[in-house]
C-alpha cells in the first residue's frame, strides 16, 4: 500500500477486498493522521465521482472506474505511487531505462584500469556471490548503441551500487550522482579518504587497504554493510 495516504490507496484497498466496509477502512489506514477525517472525505469523492458504490454494508469499485482504467490504461498502484510526497516527474536524458536487459543485483561503478580488476573480480563479486546475488561492471554487459544508456539502465533497475571512488574517476563521480538522483542506495568504498568527494565525506564510507590483511577487512565490511542496505 506504500507509505503514504492518497484517494487511490482507498480505491485500491475497495477493488482488491482489503477494505469493503468502514471498520476495515479505519483499520487499513488507521496509522496515517487525521485519518479518520480523511478516509471519510475521500470515500465521499469516490462515490460522488461514481467511483465506488456503497450497497448491502460494503463497498465495491463501479464499471465506471473499470471502464476509465481500461480506456486510460491507468494503473491503481503508480496514480498512489505518483501521489507520494517527495516524488518528482523528470525525463531522463538516457530514456526509459530497458526493462528488457537482464541486470545485476549489485552493479560496481569503479576505474576501467586493470589495477582495479582484482578488487572487483577476486574481492568484491566474491562478497556479494557469497550472499547469493549477481554482481556486474559496466564493461560486463556494454552494447553497441549507447555506453551510458547502458550505464543508466543497470544504475536504475540494480538494487545496490558499489562505487569506489579511488583515483577521483570523472565516470564514477558522475554515475554516483546519477544513483543518488534515483534514490539507488550507493555503498561508497575508496583507498583513500581525500578521493571521496568533500560533499559526499558525511555519507558512510569503506576505507580499504590493497594488502592481504586489508582485503580481509574490507570484505568483512563489504558483506555487513550489503545485509544492511539489502534489509
Amino acid at each position: 500500500m506504500g507509505s503514504h495516504f492518497s484517494p487511490a490507496a482507498v480505491l485500491k484497498a475497495i477493488r482488491d477486498g482489503k477494505a469493503t466496509g468502514w471498520d476495515e477502512l479505519d483499520e487499513v489506514f488507521s496509522s496515517y493522521p487525521s485519518a479518520l477525517y480523511s478516509v471519510r472525505k475521500v470515500v465521499g469523492d469516490l462515490e460522488s465521482a461514481g467511483l465506488i458504490l456503497f450497497k448491502d454494508g460494503r463497498f465495491t469499485v463501479t464499471d465506471q472506474w473499470t471502464c476509465i482504467q481500461g480506456t486510460l490504461g491507468i494503473s491503481l498502484t503508480s496514480l498512489h505511487e505518483s501521489a507520494r510526497p517527495g516524488l518528482l516527474p523528470v525525463e531522463p536524458l538516457f530514456g526509459i531505462p530497458d526493462a528488457t536487459r537482464t541486470i545485476p543485483d549489485v552493479f560496481v561503478l569503479m576505474s576501467f584500469s586493470p589495477a582495479f580488476t582484482p578488487i572487483y573480480a577476486t574481492h568484491i563479486s566474491k562478497v556479494v556471490k557469497k550472499l547469493g546475488l549477481s554482481v556486474g561492471r559496466a564493461d560486463d554487459f556494454f552494447t553497441a548503441h549507447s555506453v551510458m544508456a547502458d550505464v543508466w539502465t543497470a544504475v536504475y533497475r540494480s538494487r545496490v551500487v558499489i562505487a569506489d571512488c579511488t583515483t577521483r574517476n570523472p565516470n564514477v563521480f558522475y554515475e554516483i550522482g546519477m544513483a543518488h538522483t534515483v534514490g539507488k542506495p550507493v555503498i561508497l568504498i575508496t583507498q583513500h579518504e581525500s578521493d571521496v568527494p568533500f560533499d559526499l565525506r558525511h555519507l558512510r564510507y569503506i576505507k580499504y587497504a590493497y594488502t592481504p590483511p586489508g582485503m580481509d577487512a574490507f570484505e568483512e565490511s563489504l558483506e555487513r554493510t550489503l545485509q544492511d542496505v539489502l534489509k
